[in-house]
């Protein structure tokens, strides 16, 4: 008897892209990080690079330039790493008193 493959029961394709970030838009969780991500504007192309590595879903390109959403990036400086133009960098969070 053969062994039947429990990714056809789930729904997923072996070799599937995910092109949607999972739950991470539903839940705010930009104050987890202890770092946040700068957009230097004059440096950014717009080349999109930062949308597909953002592993959160929080960056859109807007009116030709970058957006970050604080809201939800959890400040893994994946997009500051791949950015070609050196747009995003790593800026330390000021942390508030409760």
């Amino acid at each position: 008897m053969a062994k039947q493959d429990s990714r056809k029961d789930s729904g997923i394709t072996a070799g599937a892209v995910i092109t949607k970030a999972g739950s991470s838009m539903k839940n705010k969780t930009g104050f987890w990080g202890v770092f946040k991500p700068v957009l230097l504007n004059s440096r950014c192309n717009a080349c999109g690079i930062c949308v597909q590595y953002c592993p959160d879903g929080c960056i859109v390109i807007k009116d030709k330039k970058a957006s970050i959403n604080q809201d939800y990036c959890k400040g893994c400086a994946i997009c500051s790493k791949e950015c070609p133009s050196k747009a995003i960098i790593m800026q330390k969070k000021i942390l508030k008193s409760c």
